[in-house]
């Protein structure tokens, strides 16, 4: 049985001596403002300047006692141990400790099947997400279940010949330096360019003509099936020598596939 946590006593201390501090801070800075004309008169520095300096002090002392908790983060890694309502997960950074309440979801994943405490397994991928508190244990709202953590997506690049679009199968053919042939669909989500007067303008994979030649993007994730998705083709216009356009991944305008994508778990 789950039952809620009693309130943190460490948290609430640090918050009054805080609001202690304040106060104090507060207090000087009104007796630092009715002393301001005086010292203004004699240093020829300004009213405004002394405020100002007060301000900028209260705001990095605010800054620097600003509590941890409540702070937003998730451990990942493998479930080590379940005891007292706390999961021991081993992250990448050492063994991280995240207590659960009647408030948490537990969910398993590929299929987000709603579980509870008692259905984790030690050994599991385990991804645990809430607040900071003020023991630095993580109080986790949501934690998920993998039996294996999902792959992050692999971008290949290729330069490409003998390229050729079929627009019935609505499909690109080419082949790669390495000698392989590879067909990919083209999607809404495909960004299609060139090179015209030295700047890179979008184009209709329609207008692709036999033996072009390009750069092409491809993503290829891995859940229970491989996918794959033609992410960009760079065209190189026919005047220009293959090599010399110079273009790779980098040098490409940025795409969400191009440029990388963050792995978001929910």
């Amino acid at each position: 049985m789950i039952v809620n946590k009693p309130h943190d006593n460490g948290s609430l201390r640090k918050i009054s001596l805080i609001l202690i501090g304040l106060a104090l801070v507060t207090g000087g800075l009104f007796f630092a403002s009715q002393a301001s004309s005086q010292e203004a008169s004699e240093t020829g520095v300004t009213k405004d300047q002394i405020e100002e300096n007060l301000k900028d002090r209260l705001e990095q002392a605010l800054k620097e006692n600003e509590p941890v908790a409540h702070l937003k983060r998730a451990w990942i890694g493998p479930l080590e141990s379940i005891a007292n309502h706390t999961l021991t997960i081993e992250t990448k950074d050492g063994p991280k400790l995240a207590s659960v309440s009647a408030e948490t979801l537990f969910i398993r994943m590929p299929k987000r099947t709603t579980i509870t405490i008692d259905d984790l397994e030690i050994g599991m991928q385990t991804i645990a997400m809430g607040t900071i508190n003020g023991n630095k244990v993580l109080e986790a709202l949501r934690v998920i279940s993998y039996e294996t953590l999902p792959e992050k997506p692999v971008r290949e690049v290729y330069f490409a010949t003998q390229l050729s679009y079929d627009p019935q199968e609505d499909l690109i053919t080419f082949a790669a330096q390495s000698g392989e042939t590879r067909s990919v669909g083209v999607t809404q989500d495909t960004l299609v360019t060139t090179s015209q007067d030295g700047e890179i303008v979008e184009t209709d994979v329609k207008d692709l003509s036999p033996n072009s030649r390009a750069i092409i993007i491809i993503k290829t994730e891995t859940t229970k099936e491989e996918s794959t998705t033609l992410l960009r083709v760079h065209v190189f216009p026919t005047s220009i020598a293959f090599e010399s356009e110079g273009l790779d991944q980098q040098s490409l305008p940025a795409t969400d596939g191009a440029q990388g994508e963050e792995s978001s778990l929910e």
